[in-house]
């Protein structure tokens, strides 16, 4: 027989219907989110499993305070543009960090001074201590951090399975020869790669807990960071899963006669879309003229330098990216095969880990672009430099076309560079 009792039981809070709260917590800025998710476990669960739009951390503007700890992050996806956030209470000195990136959600930077490394979630201020940078294989005790020449070049994030809340950072470092290391959030020391063939390694990507690590000859190793702890059999960790060799030499964009080969150079990147590998190449030159639509090598070097000392507009920059072409990995056919279109992707290359999103989850953000921010550490790192830091904006692959990002009235020096950054809760 049916019982005809109404409960009078009263709702809880975790019962409420998940979709509901998703669709309120997405209209939300992210220092909004960081308060909810405190409120409890189902809210906290939600916002965890929000996708939430790229924030490009941008350099204080003119006004700022000079002491200010203030960060402000901009991003497409909200009608007000920007956000502050103060979040170097806990990383010293401003003048003594040197910030190489973000990954995963997390700003990675190097403390001149001490010779620390630490990783910063900007939105919710946790930090978690990486191994000294003394412990690196082929460090000098003179090296300046700060200096012209680089030492750390590139960082990334691998979560680590096997223990709760560890990363594995890897990094990209040296002079003149470019090696991989890594090292475990709250451990002592970092471990070179260890590789049997020589390479330069010019980029890495982290994705499926494993490392992808591209070459300069535009190789691919994959190397899988979840077969061990890592702590008790260091040597058999991490173990190579396969090497992506291609069996032609790829154009990368160089060899077009449209391009001096003394005066310009190119960066690239590994980045994860839709499922495939793709291979960005970004090429750039000396003595850009910034009136034009893609950029012209300037035809005197010493015309330019007079152009830069002039009062007047600076018609011509330093060095600015002219062009990127793309190529996905064919691992069939042990090629790079060139791509014309994103499908619909938008793409963020720099400093941080290379990424992408769908164009289509987030207002503001184009399809078949490329969102790039400036990493050529040479001038920035360069104290003598007057420049640097302002090779920023978006490219359309497709219409070959450039545009700004957003307008950042900082002067002549923008340090530390814009980085696009995926926030993390």
């Amino acid at each position: 027989m049916c019982s005809n009792k109404i409960s009078r039981t009263k709702p809880s809070w975790s019962d409420t219907y998940t979709l509901p709260w998703q669709q309120i917590f997405s209209k939300l800025a992210v220092h909004d989110l960081v308060g909810c998710k405190g409120v409890c476990s189902s809210w906290n669960s939600c916002i965890k499993s929000l996708k939430i739009s790229p924030h490009l951390m941008i350099p204080k503007l003119q006004h700022d305070d000079d002491d200010s700890t203030c960060r402000r992050f901009f991003t497409l996806a909200y009608e007000n543009g920007t956000e502050g956030f103060f979040i170097d209470h806990a990383m010293g000195i401003e003048s003594e960090n040197l910030y190489l990136g973000s990954s995963q959600g997390w700003l990675v930077i190097l403390n001149n001074r001490a010779k620390d490394s630490f990783i910063l979630n900007p939105f919710n201020c946790l930090v978690l201590q990486l191994p000294s940078i003394e412990t690196l294989p082929t460090w000098r005790n003179r090296d300046n951090l700060l200096t012209n020449n680089r030492f750390v070049s590139k960082a990334i994030l691998i979560p680590n399975t096997k223990k709760r809340n560890k990363k594995w950072a890897v990094i990209i470092y040296g002079y003149a020869s470019q090696n991989i290391a890594y090292g475990e959030t709250g451990g002592k020391l970092w471990i070179r790669l260890a590789c049997r063939e020589y390479f330069a390694y010019c980029d890495i990507l982290g994705l499926n807990g494993c490392l992808y690590a591209l070459t300069s000859s535009n190789t691919v190793q994959v190397w899988n960071f979840q077969s061990s702890s890592g702590s008790s059999n260091l040597g058999a960790f991490p173990t190579k899963v396969m090497t992506f060799v291609p069996s032609s030499p790829v154009c990368l964009g160089l060899d077009d006669k449209k391009y001096i080969n003394d005066s310009c150079f190119c960066q690239k990147y590994l980045v994860e879309s839709k499922g495939e590998i793709l291979l960005v190449t970004r090429i750039l030159g000396n003595f850009v003229h910034d009136d034009d639509d893609n950029g012209a090598v300037a035809d005197d070097v010493g015309n330019a330098a007079a152009a830069a000392d002039d009062d007047t507009d600076l018609l011509i920059l330093p060095y600015a990216t002219m062009e990127f072409c793309a190529h996905k990995m064919e691992l069939r056919k042990s090629k790079w095969k060139k791509v014309e279109n994103l499908g619909g992707q938008a793409l963020f290359v720099g400093g941080s880990e290379s990424t992408s999103i769908c164009s289509t989850t987030f207002s503001g953000y184009e399809a078949n672009s490329i969102y790039f921010t400036d990493d050529n550490w040479g001038e920035m790192d360069n104290n003598d430099s007057l420049f640097g830091g302002h090779d920023n904006g978006v490219y359309n692959i497709e219409t070959k076309e450039f545009k700004p990002c957003f307008d950042i009235d900082v002067g002549d020096k923008v340090y530390p560079p814009p980085f696009w950054i995926l926030p993390s809760l």
